[in-house]
């Protein structure tokens, strides 16, 4: 069965893996991305007669995407991570908060997946996995927009909210601003890796495994239309994906291992201004979806250490939310 998906922020960093992924299971899918970093990533495949790219935002939405009618709505777009949010605080809320709505009211779907983020939890005490029912405490701009986008997103019956880890690997949109894209970058640079609150913890996930995740819940959409309850189990609606969780001591660790033979160079750094501390729990996605990851950190910082010396400028604004 094919599914009409539309992917808000398609064009950007999961959104580049995401929409391929898609069109592979022989979806019909449309983009709505407003191609700040450009369409690079997606130029493969923009002669598939089931791939739509629609240049705009969503706030405002765009005429041609008003009142269009999808099977499932897989909301990605915002403006991602503290200091692209710090940045510009009333463009931070517009997108991630106004636009939820947006999108909620102004396009319909019989599924809605908001992507959220693991760093809603903030500061869990150690020894603790946070899970779904764990106190939120957003210790930034960007979780507080996006817990606000939670809330208008559970208003809808047929929502499903994913609190990501942070994502690692290899995309056509790269990211070297995130925890284990930048420090592996930089090693296989060669470059001086600098380290702070190391024994701060945080959870990943291999974009690979995301991707996973996404086609065992389409299947899943498309065999049982009705996804409020099966066996009269009700289905979470917050769901957290984790493939491991790691303090920074141990992603310096696992670089030292996966290093090429030149030992790269490791700094100690007085503390920042990052109180973030947290390890989350991914049992509820193994319990209701099946879902066991597959990649890890270590293949991730392996494929961005083979790769990144291959890229012709890998110091390019775009591989960076903020320059």
């Amino acid at each position: 069965m094919t599914l009409k998906v539309l992917v808000t922020g398609g064009a950007g960093y999961i959104g580049c893996r995401l929409v391929p992924s898609l069109l592979q299971e022989h979806h019909q899918v449309t983009v709505l991305d407003t191609l700040e970093y450009g369409a690079d990533g997606l130029l493969g495949w923009l002669d598939n007669p089931k791939l739509e790219v629609v240049r705009g935002s969503v706030h405002p939405i765009p005429d041609s995407m008003r009142h269009r009618e999808f099977d499932v709505i897989l909301h990605l777009a915002a403006l991602v991570g503290e200091p692209a949010c710090a940045r510009d605080r009333s463009i931070a809320h517009t997108v991630n908060v106004d636009g939820t709505k947006q999108v909620l009211e102004e396009i319909k779907s019989k599924h809605f997946v908001f992507f959220s983020t693991c760093s809603n939890y903030g500061i869990v005490p150690p020894d603790t996995l946070a899970d779904e029912t764990t106190a939120l405490t957003p210790q930034g701009l960007y979780a507080e927009t996006k817990i606000k986008g939670e809330q208008i997103v559970r208003d809808r019956a047929d929502h499903l909210i994913l609190r990501l880890a942070t994502i690692c690997g290899l995309s056509p949109r790269m990211r070297f601003d995130t925890l284990v894209n930048e420090v592996a970058q930089r090693v296989g640079l060669s470059r001086p890796v600098e380290f702070y609150n190391v024994s701060a913890r945080r959870p990943f996930l291999h974009i690979n495994d995301l991707l996973h995740f996404i086609k065992l819940l389409l299947i899943q959409y498309e065999h049982q239309p009705d996804m409020g309850e099966q066996h009269n189990i009700p289905r979470p609606r917050t769901i957290n994906l984790v493939g491991e969780n790691l303090s920074k001591w141990d992603l310096l660790h696992q670089l030292i291992e996966v290093a090429p033979t030149t030992a790269p160079v490791f700094r100690i750094v007085a503390q920042n201004s990052d109180p973030r501390d947290y390890a989350v729990s991914a049992e509820m996605a193994r319990r209701h979806y099946l879902f066991i990851p597959d990649r890890t950190v270590k293949d991730a910082m392996r494929e961005i250490i083979r790769s990144v010396t291959l890229l012709a400028e890998p110091d390019r604004p775009i591989y960076r939310n903020v320059a």
